[in-house]
This record gives C-alpha cells, structure tokens and sequence, in this order.
C-alpha cells in the first residue's frame, strides 16, 4: 500500500465507523485530526491526558479502525501526517562527493528524526522494565545488524546487565535453547524477515521467553511474533547505499532504551548511576 493509499485508508476507515464512534471516540478523531503533529510528538498517556481520556479509549479507538493499537496507527500514517520532507538529491554514482553530503545530511536528520519522534514510549518503558528484571539477556542479528548487536550488548553491559551476544548461528541456537522463563531474547534486523531470526524467536517464545525487536517494518514477520516491537525510521531505504543510515536508527534506539533503563534505576536506587560510572572509569584504567 503506497503512502497516500495508507493516508486514504485512514480517512476512509473514519468515514466508515464515524456513526458508531461513542461520544469518546468522536473527540478522539477530531483531535487527532487538530493536531496532528502532537500525534506523532507524544506517547499515548500524554495524548489521553490532553484529550481528558484514557489511554485505554485511545487503545479501543485504534482497534476499532483495525489498528493494532495506537503505536500501528502512529507508524502507518508517520510519513502522511508530518510535514512534507525535504526532497532528498538521488544519490548515483555519477553525483559528486560535495552533494553526497548534503543528501546524506538531510537523510541522516529525516530518518533520526522519524525514529526518534514515532517511537513509543510506552514500549521503550515497557522494553527497560523487562530487560532490567530479566536473569539473562541475549542478544541475536541478523546481517549488517550485527553492528548494532555488539553495541547493544556493550551498552548493557557497562549499566551492569547480565546480557551476551551472539552472532554465529550455531551458537545462536544452542544458546536459545538454554532460555527460560524470566528471561529476555531481543532480536535485531532490518527487514524482520530472516528465516533465522524468525525461527530463534519462536524457539524463545516456547519457552516462555519475553521477546524484543528492534526493525524497520512493525508488520513484518518478526514485529508480529515479538512481545514488544521497537521499530525505527520508516525513512530508510532497503539500498547498499543507506543501510549505515538503519544502523545509525537502531543505535539511536538502543541508546534510549539504555538511558530509559538507567532512568528507572536510579529511581530505586540513587546511587545507581554513580556506581556505573565508576566501573566503567575503572575498566577504562586497566
């Protein structure tokens, strides 16, 4: 479905439900439709709080235009309900080095920007809350994700999470079969279609495990097997030319998550932060 066609669909599905929609819904529709913008910006609690609803009514209000909830919808109409982007130079092997930049420059603000603006917060709460309870964390990817993997593992580690990755199919699959219930698999990959990841997560998943994705598509494969979805800029372009742009999105994503779950550490415990800097200052001088 193409970007208006999406848009469109939205419209149409207003239209369609508009004389059954309780009194609720209708205000929810014609504020989304003032504000736009305050639509893509905010999370669900802060929209049900400037609505004057619940974000259980915003929740019903999506599903009842068949959205999964409202972070679907969010994700459907980013492209439709911002403003319109600055057109970005094609860039060919013809085009210079000077205008390789700019394009990159503008590629590199749209596609942050667009990640960092539709994320839900709720899942980024909802992602630090398992992770820091989990007894392990393991870390899968898929291709150049790898990148992002190893990071991510780093990021953790240094915030004293019990965490591992694992890169190499074989030992990917031996370690899945070692999760249980309590602990977290989080898997990373662009498209959410690799066979491989798909089929570590569904080993995760019978064994009870809470899963994670991080991708660019929220109706791929993986995004509909995983318990939480953190999903990236729909701005990036499955090209060999963009794929560092995905990598920048995903270590985008996992820095929040790191900082979401030192946030709510330190909210138990004040002096969490001071001790992770002193480990990291003393691994630093050995």
């Amino acid at each position: 479905m193409t970007e208006q066609n999406q848009y469109e669909a939205y419209q149409s599905r207003i239209s369609q439900n508009y004389s059954s929609f309780s009194k609720t819904q209708k205000k929810i529709a014609a504020y989304f439709d003032e504000h736009r913008q305050e639509v893509l910006r905010l999370s669900i609690t802060s929209l049900a709080r400037k609505i004057g609803t619940s974000p259980a009514a915003i929740s019903r209000f999506c599903q009842t235009l068949h959205y999964k909830g409202f972070s679907d919808l969010k994700f459907s109409l980013a492209k439709n309900l911002t403003d319109t982007p600055a057109v970005v130079p094609a860039i060919t092997y013809d085009t210079d080095l000077a205008d390789i930049k700019k394009s990159y420059l503008q590629l590199y603000n749209q596609a942050l920007a667009d990640t960092l603006m539709n994320i839900s917060e709720q899942q980024i709460s909802l992602a630090a809350r398992e992770i820091m309870h989990a007894n392990r964390v393991y870390i899968y990817s898929s291709g150049n994700s790898g990148i992002s993997a190893f990071s991510m593992y780093q990021l953790l580690m240094q915030i004293e999470i019990p965490c591992n990755y694992f890169g190499e199919r074989q030992l990917a699959f031996m370690s899945v079969s070692q999760l249980k219930k309590g602990d977290v698999a989080i898997a990373i990959n662009f498209s959410g279609a690799s066979s491989t990841i798909l089929e570590l997560l569904t080993l995760a998943k019978q064994n009870k495990v809470t899963t994670i994705a991080i991708t660019s598509d929220s109706q791929s494969y993986l995004g509909r097997i995983a318990d939480l979805i953190l999903c990236y800029s729909t701005l990036v372009e499955d090209d060999l030319r963009h794929v560092h742009i995905a990598r920048m999105c995903e270590l985008a994503l996992i820095g929040l998550l790191q900082s979401e779950i030192i946030r709510q550490a330190s909210k138990t415990n004040s002096e969490y932060l001071k001790y992770t800097k002193l480990a990291i200052e003393k691994a630093r001088n050995k």
